[in-house]
This record gives C-alpha cells, sequence and structure tokens, in this order.
C-alpha cells in the first residue's frame, strides 16, 4: 500500500512561482469587494429603515401668516395616514443648516422656513405626496413636500446593483483562480508524465496520483490565499478609518464587524477548497483520457 507522501518532485515547476501570488491577488480583490459589498447593503438599510415611513413639509420663510402655518398643521394631523406631526425648532433647524451656512448668528438673518417631521401611521394605505402637496399650497404657497422614502428607494436599488456588481467581480476572480488551478495541474500532470507512468507501473492508483496533485495544488494556494485575505483585512480596516475621519453624513458609515471577520476567514477556507476540488477533477479527467 502506498503512504500518502509526495513521491512526485514539483519543486522545479514554474507554478511555484506564480501560483501562489495569483491565488494572493484574486482572494484580496474577492474578500475586498465582498467586504465593501457587505458594509454598502447593511448601510442601504439601516437608512432605509430610519427614513421609511416619514416625510418633511417645509413652508418658506416668506410666509409669516401664522393662521397659515397651523392650518398646514392641522391639514397634516387630519390626514388618515399621518400619526404624528412635529414642528422643527428654530434651534434644530440651526443645528442642521450651520454645516452650509455657518454659525446661528448668520442664520437667524436669513427666511428660515418652517418645516415639519411627519411620521406616517403604521400599516396606512400609500400616500399621495403630489395631491397632499397641492392641497396644502392652496393653504400656504410655496409648501414643499420632501418624501425621502422616494428617493432612499431609488439610492436602495443603486446600492443593490452595485452591491450585486461587486459580488459578480468577486465571483468572476474566483472564477479566474479555479482556471489558473486547472490550467497549473495539467501542465504539472504533462511536465510528470513520466513519474507518473512509473507509479502507475508499480502499482499506484489513479486516487493516489491525483492526490499528489491535490496536495500540491494546496500547498502552493493556501499561503496566497490566506495573505491575500490578511491583505484584504488590512485594507477593509484603513478604508473604514479613512471613511470614518471624513466625519461626512452622506458617506457610508463602514465598520468591521463580525460579518466581515467570518467572511475573511471563509473566503481562504474556500478557496482552499476550490483548488482541492479542481485539482482533483482536472487530473481524474485528464488520468482517464490516458488509459
Amino acid at each position: 500500500m502506498f503512504k500518502h507522501t509526495n513521491d512526485i518532485y514539483f519543486a522545479g515547476d514554474d507554478s511555484n512561482r506564480f501560483l501562489p501570488w495569483l491565488a494572493g491577488i484574486m482572494v484580496f480583490f474577492a474578500s475586498f469587494l465582498l467586504c465593501v459589498g457587505v458594509s454598502v447593503g447593511s448601510w442601504v438599510t439601516k437608512q432605509s429603515q430610519q427614513m421609511d415611513g416619514r416625510f418633511t413639509v417645509s413652508i418658506p420663510g416668506a410666509v409669516q401668516d401664522k393662521k397659515a402655518i397651523e392650518a398646514v398643521e392641522e391639514a397634516l394631523r387630519q390626514n388618515d395616514s399621518v400619526n404624528s406631526v412635529e414642528r422643527l425648532s428654530d434651534q434644530t433647524l440651526a443645528e442642521l443648516l450651520s454645516p452650509w451656512l455657518g454659525d446661528r448668528q448668520s442664520i437667524e438673518n436669513l427666511p428660515v422656513p418652517t418645516v415639519f417631521q411627519v411620521e406616517l401611521a403604521r400599516q396606512s394605505a400609500p400616500i399621495d405626496y403630489s395631491a397632499l402637496q397641492s392641497q396644502l399650497r392652496t393653504i400656504a404657497a410655496g409648501t414643499h413636500i420632501d418624501a425621502q422614502e422616494l428617493w432612499v428607494r431609488s439610492f436602495e436599488r443603486f446600492a443593490s446593483a452595485v452591491e450585486r456588481l461587486m459580488v459578480i467581480f468577486a465571483v468572476l476572480a474566483t472564477c479566474a483562480l479555479a482556471m489558473m488551478i486547472a490550467f497549473t495541474a495539467r501542465a504539472a500532470l504533462k511536465l510528470h508524465a513520466r513519474t507518473v507512468q512509473l507509479l502507475h507501473s508499480i502499482g499506484a492508483e489513479d486516487r493516489y496520483v491525483t492526490r499528489q496533485f491535490q496536495l500540491e495544488s494546496l500547498r502552493l494556494t493556501a499561503p496566497g490565499a490566506l495573505g491575500g485575505s490578511l491583505v484584504a483585512a488590512a485594507g477593509f480596516a484603513g478604508l473604514c478609518v479613512y471613511i470614518q475621519s471624513l466625519d461626512n453624513a452622506l458617506m457610508p458609515a463602514l465598520t468591521f464587524s463580525h460579518y466581515h471577520a467570518a467572511l475573511l476567514v471563509v473566503m481562504p477556507l474556500a478557496c482552499c477548497a476550490l483548488s482541492w476540488l479542481v485539482a482533483r477533477v482536472i487530473v481524474m479527467q485528464q488520468l482517464g483520457r490516458s488509459l
């Protein structure tokens, strides 16, 4: 019986130089893109949950008629789809506008609009924002409705498309790695054809010969996959720190979570499993044809 030792001398193959680097590069790209995709998806979901069922109504600052403003508020409260209406204070508006317009003292000299934060009732019928805006404009001219859920839905669709695109790129990188492993296994089998024939002549079975190539493929792929995953972890952590340093509410909040850690652990393991499987399929197929 043959023991599972390395009876084929692979040290002189060119694959020893290239395959680990290729595996590292492919795993880096796949892991990094998947980490970014997971973060973008979770951020969009969180933003959607926060803004779902809410909209704002703004009355131009030129409208100084208190009765008209109160009538707008009352019309909102009487709407069956509305759960609550909250008028934002001048201090809150000043805090919201200060990043763009400067300190509060300069804002007080501007015609700041009157803003209502409206929350829709749960399980309410879809609201017709155009009809509601027309109704409110008959009370106070220039009244505008900003339905966050509309642009959040649009942004959610865009982010989902970006997320799917990242997944596609990660899959393509994985497929490219599988093709490179297959090419390397075939090249190694042809290079060591005489050794394989000698092993067959002394009674070695195809499964034993195939396992030699599988072990070599795994030995070459594992270090590169592990290195690529570690570099992806460092790169994504650096990106998270950079995004947080910008302190911009418009940028997605990237954080390194346990989901990313699990992904970065699974990727090199999946790469090793892929290497083992592809080498087995290719070598067994080639050995079957040579019989």
